[in-house]
């Protein structure tokens, strides 16, 4: 019981530092801040983690893994969800967006329930029917309120959704450190790539809230 509590607490502290990281792009997105510059100056948190593997010498432990191709295909299916938030962040508010975002749950609970073989029962249901209530009254689908990107914040909810039910599917195949860096290195390689022809020098306080935020 401890353990779930444990556990339980990690994914409510990873879901606030998802708040605040979504918080922090929609101030960039009002300075032109580019999905691919956040992601430029946020490299250096990143390359943290294997350099804290190389000092303790167990980067190689840490990489290893019986089917290179799940956290490559993880890695891939990050690319696209920077620009989602950027480009969401930037048509729609932050409160839309962040609850648009908590339909990542209800994608997670379908695909668990098809994937994992997960059971299901009453609590499971009724909370699924209100996380669907909810996405709806926000969308608003057909109505004057409407906006496009709604279904874009949902399809980068979906994509979160699906990177998770990977990790928990083949948790044995790769470390958590391991899932990381494969997950991050598509998605940073290609903002260097395009920082290189769109460069953007930040002010020190926003590349202090860039850091932070990474």
């Amino acid at each position: 019981m401890n353990e779930v509590y444990k556990n339980s607490g990690f994914v409510v502290l990873a879901t606030i530092f998802f708040v605040v990281n979504d918080a922090v792009i929609n101030h960039l997105t009002l300075q032109e801040v580019k999905f691919y510059h956040f992601m430029f100056y946020g490299t250096l948190p990143f390359l943290g983690v294997p350099a804290l593997l190389i000092i303790r010498g167990n980067l190689k432990a840490k990489l290893s893994s019986t089917n290179y191709m799940v956290p490559i295909l993880r890695g891939l299916i990050f690319i696209p969800m920077p620009y989602i938030a950027f480009i969401s962040l930037k048509n729609i508010s932050l409160p839309e967006f962040t609850t648009l975002n908590m339909a990542s749950p209800i994608f997670a609970t379908i695909l668990s329930l098809i994937f994992l073989r997960e059971k299901i029962n009453f609590p499971l249901v009724i909370s699924l029917i209100f996380g669907v209530l909810g996405v709806l009254f926000v969308v608003q689908p057909g109505f004057e309120k409407f906006n496009i990107y709604f279904l874009l914040v949902l399809l980068g909810s979906f994509f979160l959704a699906l990177t998770t039910l990977i990790v928990n599917k083949f948790n044995n195949t790769i470390s958590t450190e391991g899932y990381f860096i494969f997950g991050g290195l598509p998605i940073h390689l290609l903002s260097f790539c395009l920082f290189l022809i769109d460069p953007l020098f930040l002010d020190g306080f926003t590349l202090v809230l860039v850091l932070l935020s990474s």
